[in-house]
């Protein structure tokens, strides 16, 4: 998943920001596609071939939560994710549309 517990922390982020995503209108996603990319210009040490490859995972994990989870709605509204003496522990809030 990732080389170390930042790393890992920062990919389940990912991972709830593209599912959340996926639950908007296809014009709605490339719209904040283009806000994240736009916000990533600024991360140090960031190319832009890094950049392109971020948006290409965010991307790909849009597609298969569509794939997988089609009528799945909900957002992830908070994740966190703490090591405790080598095990990862996962914690993930949601919310239902009203």
């Amino acid at each position: 998943m990732g080389s170390n517990e930042e790393d890992m922390k920062n990919r389940l982020q990912d991972a709830a920001i593209a599912w959340n995503l996926s639950n908007l209108k296809n014009s709605d996603q490339e719209a904040a596609l283009k806000r994240l990319e736009a916000q990533f210009i600024g991360f140090q040490g960031w190319t832009e071939e890094d950049i392109s490859n971020h948006i290409k995972d965010m991307k790909l994990l849009i597609k298969r939560k569509k794939e997988l989870h089609p009528n799945q709605k909900f957002m992830i509204g908070d994740t966190s994710l703490v090591i405790i003496d080598g095990e990862m522990h996962v914690t993930v809030g949601s919310m239902r549309p009203i």
